[in-house]
């Protein structure tokens, strides 16, 4: 039987996301016995690490800075699934003068994916500021003065 190891690089996460993978992580090994995964002594550094995850978590909540961050990518997350949506919809109308525009808009979607909203926030960031920057660099789509 061959073993395959997952690697996450913990860097790319924020606080909250960190927190939020360790404990769902210590569910997860909670549902099996820890002795029968050979993994009793990781388990017991990551159970260990909780206490101070809490107060990473308490002062993560309470940071002004984290709140208005965490409501600024809601708002994107919300804006990209309207737009996935309305592309969405768009491609079911007979309009000859929308398909044009349906085609553009898939083509961007099809190249930097339509689950940007459920990627971490730096994934976010880069993938938008890809689009963006797709969208920049061909002088066809840019708008005229």
């Amino acid at each position: 039987m061959t073993t395959k190891i997952a690697r996450v690089s913990l860097k790319e996460l924020w606080n909250s996301e960190y927190t939020l993978f360790v404990n769902q992580l210590v569910t997860i090994f909670l549902k099996y016995p820890i002795e029968a995964l050979h993994l009793a002594k990781a388990f017991g550094r990551v159970t260990a690490l909780l206490p101070q995850l809490a107060k990473i978590k308490a002062q993560e909540l309470s940071n002004a800075i984290s709140n208005q961050l965490r409501d600024l990518d809601n708002e994107r997350d919300a804006l990209i699934k309207a737009i996935v949506g309305q592309v969405k919809n768009m491609g079911k109308l007979s309009m000859a003068s929308v398909a044009p525009h349906v085609v553009v808009l898939n083509r961007f979607l099809d190249i930097h994916g339509r689950d940007i909203d459920i990627a971490n926030y730096s994934s976010e960031t880069t993938r938008t500021n890809n689009l963006l920057a797709d969208y920049d660099a061909n002088p066809m789509y840019r708008q005229q003065p």
